[in-house]
């Protein structure tokens, strides 16, 4: 029936070869385009004026977010939460509509990207913290556990207004009773010191790979130490 309606004659099949030769190269040239807005990288929004939701889909749902270096996604964070904290009445029905709309696929990818994210930070502090002299581990730990923990509040979406020294008296409140309850047989509790300790203990230990969790041991024993109250931090 079909090679009837294209072939049956001359007439239909010099039509049908007209035909194609029109429709080819439109052909071509729509599967070259496909191909291109497929493969292509995604490109960066500005953060400076875009949508709330398309920043928030790039920060947290786009691996391209996690091939930027360190620097420069702390720098889209910085600009992201100046955003989140002066949200409009519109901006904050996206966001919320974002965060409804996010599926399990997208939560994988999710957790992904802020893991990502906690463990390369994590690691550049790491790799510097070794360096550092002994006299300054302290204030360099104190930054680094609240760098981290101000870029995991934002990639949640809620960033704080606690000044820093509120969130260090926070890490370390919570680290003493920690500490009080594993002398006493009952264990840590889930929220070990606030946002960083429960992020990188968790899900972010999964994606790190075995050189980074051994340069991140050393950081992590000093700061839990630091936090505890038992040393100024070092050593």
């Amino acid at each position: 029936m079909i090679r009837e309606a294209l072939f049956g004659d001359e007439r239909r099949s010099r039509r049908t070869r007209r035909i194609a030769r029109i429709a080819a190269p439109i052909a071509v040239i729509l599967l070259a385009l496909s191909l291109w807005l497929w493969l292509r990288p995604y490109p960066e929004p500005d953060f400076a004026t875009g949508r709330i939701d398309a920043l928030m889909n790039f920060t947290l749902l786009r691996d391209e977010f996690n091939r930027l270096s360190v620097e420069d996604r702390l720098r889209l964070l910085g600009q992201l939460r100046e955003r989140l904290s002066g949200l409009t009445a519109g901006e904050s029905v996206l966001l919320a509509a974002f965060a409804g709309g996010i599926m399990h696929e997208a939560r994988d990818q999710l957790e992904q990207n802020m893991s990502r994210l906690a463990i390369d930070m994590w690691d550049q502090y790491a790799r510097d913290y070794q360096h550092v002299e002994p006299d300054r581990r302290g204030q360099y730990l104190d930054d680094a556990y609240i760098g981290i923990v101000r870029a995991m509040e934002t990639l949640g979406g809620q960033p704080s207004d606690k000044s820093d020294s509120v969130i260090l008296r926070e890490a370390h409140t919570q680290a003493r009773r920690d500490l009080d309850a594993t002398r006493r047989g009952d264990g840590p509790s889930g929220a070990a010191m606030g946002i960083l300790f429960s992020v990188l203990s968790d899900s972010v230990g999964q994606h790190a790979g075995p050189q980074q969790r051994q340069r991140g041991q050393l950081m992590m024993r000093d700061m839990a130490r630091r936090m505890r109250g038992e040393t100024s931090g070092g050593g």
